[in-house]
């Protein structure tokens, strides 16, 4: 810790010492105030000063932080300090002041809202990418550096917004570790994971739904560092009336979904494609008229909801889906986006040569009511559905509604130390837990992490409790031992607001959550 004397001045203490340290790294990690009188050092015309008195000085900041439920860990909390600063001296993080001079913010309001919001999806649109300036940077993220980017009232996004859909891929990850998405200010940095990364340079993608901030913020933490990239999927918005629109206010704070438009309507999951398969035994995952083949490079593969889907003709305006791509022959991704249109300046998975890799999407159908799999590499693709939105031909119901939380852990097989055993079915309750109630929720807005993962071409399998379902689906693969992959999705929920877990291999499995959607 630097030091700023007088405490008010915002220089840097003649005695204060600078980097970089003999082995090359930045020091100091911030500067904090020096020079002040305390209530134990009282002297006449004298004040506190030296790197003793701003050292407990960020000691005490960082316990109003810690004491805030702000961060979890030493680590998360250090990261959060170093954020939470104004630049001093040179732009950007230097040798005088470290990462800038230590000020806490305006104690943190609650997100947006926890009233139940209705979903809008929009075909996949690229917001935010490091590498090329699109965002509020254009430079990697440092090892456990801090992101904030407003998302409501920015681009397709309204003001109003109270939570975000996201397909969010780091790239060139500088060491192995995590990556996480929360609302600014709102939860506890390094409390969860959004994606977890395994080596240095990874691309890895993963679907998210994040609470924004009261002032529609979200933030990313990256303990990893590396390029990030985010596309918005979709919005949720409240579902009724902005407040004080009734009392003659004005609207302009943002739209409100039609009535019946927007609910989120589960299904128990189920493959409706599945390119390995031959026409004349499974016509019920191939789509019509098609040709036995694995999808070449650049091609692009429509999927048709078949009545047997489960997803209506009529009365719904996207599809909630896991989307896995296996066997490519090259690495690249796969895009999913309406079908009759082009294939977006976005991704849903990216792939590795060989291997099998999965990733949740919600995506507006097109106007013949499918969706379009563009992939960048020869591959067999896989869809599984797990429900629906609907639009606004559908009736105004209070079922299917999306009420954000404080992103929490709710399950973690590793504090107890034992595996999910292979093909054992484990019931995870969610009502009642991180704010979540027991009746009255009819899905679950999900991270799933599996790790220390045994055997090769093993799945994850998360379905409503007590369906026991034996359908052909997956949320998540690995292709080896001691692999942690993370997957975000939705699942309804069964018997006693909870979930079932089957893995294929046996493995750890943490769930964390995020929100959930209203029952009957």
């Amino acid at each position: 810790v630097g030091a700023i004397d007088p405490a008010n001045g915002g220089a840097n203490a003649y005695y204060s010492s600078q980097g970089p340290t003999n082995d090359g790294r930045r020091k100091p990690d911030l500067t904090a105030p020096s020079c002040f009188i305390s209530s134990i050092y009282r002297a006449l015309n004298s004040c506190f000063n030296g790197t003793s008195a701003a050292s407990p000085a960020a000691a005490g900041l960082a316990a109003v932080v810690r004491s805030s439920g702000l961060s979890v860990g030493p680590q998360g909390l250090a990261a959060l300090m170093k954020h939470l600063v104004i630049d001093r001296g040179s732009p950007g993080p230097d040798n005088v002041y470290g990462t800038g001079e230590i000020r806490l913010p305006e104690p943190p309001a609650p997100p947006t809202t926890s009233a139940p919001a209705s979903y809008t999806a929009i075909t996949p649109t690229r917001v935010i990418d490091t590498r090329r300036g699109l965002g509020p940077i254009a430079h990697p993220l440092e090892p456990e550096e801090i992101l904030d980017v407003q998302m409501a009232g920015v681009g397709p996004v309204p003001a109003n917004a109270s939570s975000v859909a996201l397909n969010v891929t780091t790239v060139g990850a500088r060491t192995p570790g995590y990556l996480q998405v929360l609302p600014t200010m709102s939860a506890a940095i390094d409390g969860f994971s959004s994606l977890n990364l395994e080596s240095v340079g990874q691309v890895l993608p993963n679907f998210v739904i994040s609470p924004v901030s009261a002032n529609g913020r979200i933030s990313i933490y990256s303990p990893s560092g590396g390029d990030v990239l985010v596309d918005v999927l979709g919005y949720f918005v409240p579902a009724g009336p902005p407040a004080g629109v009734a009392a003659g206010l004005s609207a302009a704070a943002g739209p409100t979904a039609e009535a019946g438009a927007g609910r989120f309507v589960p299904l128990t999951p189920h493959r409706v494609l599945d390119t390995r398969q031959q026409v004349e035994l499974r016509p019920d995952v191939l789509p019509v008229n098609w040709t036995n083949h694995k999808p070449a490079s650049r091609e692009v593969v429509v999927t048709d909801f078949k009545p047997s889907s489960g997803v209506p003709s009529s009365g719904v305006s996207a599809v909630v889906l896991s989307v896995t791509a296996t066997a490519p022959d090259t690495d690249g991704y796969v895009t999913i986006f309406p079908s009759g249109s082009s294939p977006p300046d976005a991704s849903s998975i990216n792939v590795v040569a060989g291997g099998t890799n999965a990733n949740s999407v919600i995506v507006p159908l097109g106007p013949d009511g499918r969706v379009a799999l563009f992939t960048s590499a020869s591959a067999h693709l896989i869809v599984d559905v797990a429900g629906f939105i609907t639009d606004a031909t559908a009736p105004a119901e209070p079922s299917g509604l999306f009420v954000p939380i404080t992103p929490a852990r709710i399950y973690d097989t590793r504090s107890a130390g034992t595996l999910l055993a292979s093909g054992v079915v484990r019931t995870i309750p969610a009502g009642g837990l991180a704010g979540i109630p027991s009746t009255q929720v009819g899905a679950l807005s999900f991270n799933a992490t599996v790790a220390a993962t045994t055997g090769a071409n093993g799945y994850l399998q998360l379905s409503p409790a007590a369906a026991r379902t034996t359908t052909e689906f997956s949320n998540v693969n690995w292709n080896r031992p001691d692999e942690i992959i993370a997957i975000g999705g939705l699942v309804k929920l069964g018997t006693n607001a909870a979930i079932d877990a089957r893995t294929f291999q046996s493995a750890h499995l943490i769930v964390d959550a995020n929100g959930y959607f209203t029952g009957e």
